[in-house]
């Protein structure tokens, strides 16, 4: 399936926010190499990226994607409306190396159970491995789902 880049203009029948190209520049500045086929990881990777929530509101309801969107504030700053955020991109391209590698956030995660058992004491434990790739990429991109509106207010107990 051919890439169909989003811009920030809300491009018709879009499916990722970075090119082959980009993801190729992305994984060989990091020593990565690609062995499955790029267009199929961008795609599988905007499965999980759109798959999140994320602050402020598309831009009009009949857009692909979740951005371009209006709304959303980083450090204080207004983001622009037709900008796609690189954390965005960096989060596509994580992912996707991320699948690449084995692990893919939307796929079951069969739970490994470790036991070691001493005397009539035992303890048991679930295998978190795959916990951390989707960790390392939700923090690429906590600031654009994790909204801040800068409203807080005290709450003070009756006495």
């Amino acid at each position: 399936m051919a890439i169909i880049v989003e811009d920030g203009t809300g491009v018709a029948g879009a499916n990722s926010y970075v090119t082959v190209a980009e993801f190729q520049a992305y994984a060989l500045a990091r020593g990565i190499t690609i062995i499955g086929n790029p267009e199929t990881l961008l795609i599988r990777a905007m499965d999980y990226i759109e798959s999140l929530d994320y602050c402020g509101h598309k831009l009009t309801y009949t857009q692909t994607l979740q951005w371009p969107r209006y709304g959303v504030w980083v450090d204080s700053i207004p983001y622009q409306v037709n900008v796609i955020p690189i954390e965005l991109k960096n989060a596509q391209m994580q992912t996707a190396i991320s699948i690449d590698s084995g692990v893919d956030p939307l796929s079951t995660i069969p739970r490994v159970i470790h036991s070691a058992s001493v005397g009539p004491m035992s303890v048991t434990y679930e295998d978190g491995s795959h916990t951390e790739t989707i960790r390392s990429i939700n923090a690429s991109i906590s600031k654009l789902i994790a909204c801040h509106t800068g409203t807080s207010f005290c709450v003070y107990r009756g006495g």
